[in-house]
């Protein structure tokens, strides 16, 4: 984080300038001259910034802590699908390798996001395949809705779970 490899560049810049925004109060939908990625991370951040202060560091790790999340579902997803063992494994490689995917979750470039929504959706899923209840498919369905605000890329996990849920608890 300290080389060049981790200097921030123009789009993390972006991002935190925009929660420096949202401390002023100007609020967005989604972000700065798009109309399709929504606006969730620099909402998340300003408690971060207004208690660390804004630093590119401060982004980064934010960043960090966001992969390590998509890690744990990882791990979660793969107690259902491949086994407890096979489940940490699965998650320690994610987390570990390659070696260009560990500098990549040091970026602020809100990759980790749609990531999340997408695992989320598909653990929820697994979940009701397991045992359905109302509260996972409310859960599932906002996370679905803010997967969809994030980014329509979500649906690349989330619509084959969620068929596949349909066509096995109709």
């Amino acid at each position: 984080l300290r080389s060049n490899l981790g200097a921030l560049d123009s789009d993390e810049a972006v991002l935190g300038l925009m929660v420096l925004h949202v401390l002023d109060g100007e609020l967005s939908v989604f972000y700065w001259l798009q109309a399709y990625t929504g606006f969730q991370t620099p909402y998340l951040l300003v408690p971060v910034f207004a208690l660390l202060g804004p630093h590119a560091l401060t982004l980064k790790l934010f960043t960090i802590a966001g992969y390590g999340l998509t890690a744990i579902l990882v791990w979660r997803v793969g107690r259902y699908t491949v086994g407890e063992d096979a489940a940490w494994l699965g998650a320690l490689l994610y987390w570990t390798w390659p070696p260009f995917l560990v500098w990549w979750s040091t970026r602020a470039y809100l990759y980790e996001e749609f990531l999340l929504w997408g695992l989320a959706a598909l653990l929820l899923t697994l979940r009701l395949q397991a045992r359905p209840s109302r509260r996972d498919a409310a859960l599932l369905g906002v996370v679905l809705g803010l997967g969809w605000w994030a980014s329509p890329q979500v649906f690349v996990l989330a619509l084959p779970a969620v068929a596949w849920l349909v066509f096995r608890r109709r």
